[in-house]
Order: structure tokens, then sequence, then C-alpha cells
């Protein structure tokens, strides 16, 4: 069968031009795709890996070198809370969840507790991978009598403070972000406004679990 050149031109028009959308919708698909672990905003991914309306009450948004850590209360039973923190970090596509975790306890709830039935003082240390090039501490106080909060390595005495956050009367926030390198362990202390040493406890840096402070009496 002989074609004309203008019939030719058609066809070659034809299949340049589906080979072309077939090109373009490949690629609009694997963008989609590779993107669609990414969000807008930090709350948004950290809803998009735990859940749709997951972040109940936002305590504060620690900006790090590259992302930000997301501080936030989480009410569970009986007036309890769940103290929470997640790394999210910001790319060229958008923000993307990449880990987290949170504790809670019997004395940690919105409501005054009674003392003797939980803790004065929670600690819960989240590790990052090594290139996020940091650590954060954080957790909760229930006693008043404490002012301030350092952290400090055992070989060395220089004290890191912690930031420190009201939420209630009875309930007070506190975090501090650290360096990934650091000691073997590194230790919390306590003290009151007259400079007395009220808590203090060891952490094993090399594990992420939640512990409690040791009173000292």
């Amino acid at each position: 069968m002989v074609y004309s050149r203008r019939h030719l031109k058609k066809r070659i028009f034809f299949t340049t031009s589906l080979f072309l959308i077939l090109i373009t919708g490949f690629f609009m698909t694997y963008w989609i795709g590779l993107n669609s672990n990414y969000s807008q905003t930090p709350m948004e991914a950290i809803e998009k890996a735990r859940g749709d309306n997951f972040l109940e009450h936002i305590v504060q948004q620690q900006p790090v070198s590259d992302g930000e850590v997301v501080f936030y209360l989480r009410p569970i039973n009986n007036d309890q809370v769940v103290v929470s923190a997640d790394y999210v970090r910001k790319t060229w596509r958008g923000w993307k969840w990449v880990t987290g975790g949170g504790h809670s306890g019997s004395g940690i709830s919105l409501v005054k507790p009674d003392m003797s039935l939980g803790e004065p003082l929670s600690y819960q240390l989240i590790i990052t991978r090594a290139e996020a090039d940091f650590r954060v501490l954080f957790g909760v106080i229930l006693d008043p009598d404490i002012t301030r909060v350092v952290v400090k390595g055992d070989r060395s005495r220089i004290q890191t403070p912690v930031n420190m956050i009201e939420l209630r009367d009875h309930l007070r926030f506190y975090d501090v972000v650290l360096p990934y390198n650091l000691e073997e362990s590194i230790e919390l202390e306590a003290f009151d406004s007259q400079g007395r040493s009220r808590f203090t406890t060891m952490i094993d840096n090399q594990s992420s679990g939640l512990k409690n402070a040791t009173v000292l009496r």
C-alpha cells in the first residue's frame, strides 16, 4: 500500500503525540508516587504517619538543622495524656515524618493528680538517625518545687538548661535538643529555687526508653 506524503506526516505526528502523552503520563504518575509521602506542613506529615486528628494539643515546634521537632500532648483515658515528640524533615519535596515517640504515667494528667500516685518528673530520649545530628530529651514536671532542670555529660561538667513551658498550674513541659554524638551516659538533674538538688537520674543515651527520675530525700 502506498501512502501519500501528507498521510505519512499525519501518521508520524499521531505516533509521536501518542508517545509523548504516554511518557508524560508515566512521569506524572512516578512524580505523584514520589511525592505521596511528603506534606505541605510538619503537622500534615505527622498525621499522615500517625493518623488523622492525632495532634490535639501542640506544645511547641522546635526548629532543628534540617527540619522540626513537634512536641504535643495527646489525651487518653481518665484525663491522662501522652507526652510526645515527632521529628519531621524538610526537603525540596515537602515535609516527611522520620521518627518520634511518647510516654504517659499515672501522674501525667490534665487535672491535678495525687502526687503519691505518680513520679514528680519523667523523661524520654528520642534518638534520631545519625545523619540528623541530634537527639531530643523531653518530659513533664509535676513537682512545683522544681524551678530549674539541667543536663550534664558524665565526663564533662558543662550544664545545658532545658526549655520549660507552663501547661497547667501543676503541669510543666520541658525539652532540650542535644548533639547526636553524646557521651555514654548523661545526667538529668532538677533543682529548687534555693539551688538544692531535688531529683537526679543517669540516662543511657544508647536507648530511648522512658525512665523516671530518682527522688533525693
